[in-house]
């Protein structure tokens, strides 16, 4: 498999457990879970399918866009356990998961550039404003923001992987991120 279908299969998964976790606080639990699954199971097909279609895994990306990878990705961990424990002393334990797909969408948008793939622009404008919008939610209270907002989250990055490896990683126009 090579590394665009490996980061599809591994964001589908991302998208399964946002799903998995927000759907636990909303009705329809069972049915929302089984479509996440289903969905990732498509993608994990969807990106075997491609492989043998593609055959070679294509060339390496450069190393700037690895390290810029590799810090996205630590920087991301770090602000999730940062940021939850300080929502959580701050009380507001609700804004946990809205913070995460904030942070989540955020980690994707140097991608874009360092990878040369707008759609990393959008998936993670996506992420962030769904976050924000659910973190305040959340913190003034709305009920089913962080759940809705985890389970919108999952939904999104479930689409978008499932979509790139059926139309085979068609990142958009080259160049800058839009």
């Amino acid at each position: 498999m090579d590394g665009r279908s490996l980061g599809s299969v591994v964001g589908a998964a991302g998208g399964a457990l946002f799903v998995w976790n927000a759907a636990g606080d909303l009705a329809a639990t069972t049915w929302l879970r089984a479509a996440a699954v289903a969905l990732l199971v498509l993608t994990v097909g969807a990106a075997l399918v491609a492989r043998r279609g593609r055959g070679g895994g294509g060339a390496a990306p450069p190393r700037s866009a690895l390290r810029t990878y590799g810090w996205s990705v630590t920087l991301m961990a770090v602000a999730i356990v940062v940021g939850a424990r300080a929502w959580v002393a701050l009380d507001l334990e609700a804004v946990v998961l809205p913070w995460v797909v904030l942070v989540v969408g955020a980690h994707f948008l140097p991608f874009a550039r360092a990878f040369g793939a707008p759609v990393f622009t959008r998936l993670g404008g996506l992420l962030v404003l769904v976050g924000g919008a659910g973190a305040v939610a959340a913190g003034l209270g709305v009920g089913d923001a962080a759940p809705v907002a985890g389970l919108l989250a999952g939904l999104a990055l479930l689409a978008s992987c499932l979509t790139a490896e059926v139309r085979g990683h068609d990142p958009g126009p080259a160049g800058a991120a839009t």
